[in-house]
C-alpha cells in the first residue's frame, strides 16, 4: 500500500512538472494566453480518460526507442480532442481512438493529426 502511494505521488509529481513545462512552452510560443488560468473543460478529460488505455497500449511499448514520442503523440491527440470539441463535440466525442491514426497506425499520428485533422498544409511555416 505504501508503495502505492509513493508511485502515485510521483507519478502526480511528474504529471505536474510536464504540465508546467508544456505551458511554458506554449506561452513562449504565444499560443496560450501569458496570464490567467489554463484552457480546461470536462469533456476533454473524460475523453482522455476513455481513450487513454488505448493510448497507453500503443505508448508503453514505445518507451524505450522513443521516449519522445510516447509524450509528444498524447499532445497531438489533445489538439484533435481541442480541434473537434470547436467543431461538433456531438459528434466528435463518439469518435473512436483510432479514428485518429495514420495510415501506419500509431506511428503516424502526428502526421494524421497534423494534416488531415487539423488541416495544416505540408511543407508550411511554423507559427
Amino acid at each position: 500500500m505504501e508503495d502505492e502511494a509513493l508511485i502515485k505521488a510521483y507519478l502526480q509529481q511528474y504529471e505536474d512538472k510536464l504540465q508546467e513545462a508544456l505551458v511554458a512552452v506554449c506561452k513562449q510560443a504565444k499560443v496560450l494566453p501569458q496570464e490567467g488560468p489554463l484552457p480546461f473543460t470536462d469533456d476533454l478529460l473524460d475523453k482522455w480518460n476513455e481513450i487513454a488505455p488505448e493510448y497507453m497500449a500503443d505508448a508503453v511499448p514505445q518507451i524505450a526507442e522513443y521516449p519522445e514520442v510516447s509524450v509528444a503523440w498524447a499532445a497531438y491527440l489533445g489538439m484533435a480532442f481541442a480541434n473537434v470539441w470547436h467543431q461538433d463535440w456531438t459528434q466528435g466525442k463518439k469518435r473512436p481512438y483510432n479514428s485518429f491514426y495514420g495510415p501506419r497506425a500509431f506511428d503516424d499520428m502526428d502526421e494524421y493529426i497534423l494534416f488531415e485533422e487539423l488541416g495544416i498544409q505540408k511543407g508550411s511555416e511554423p507559427h
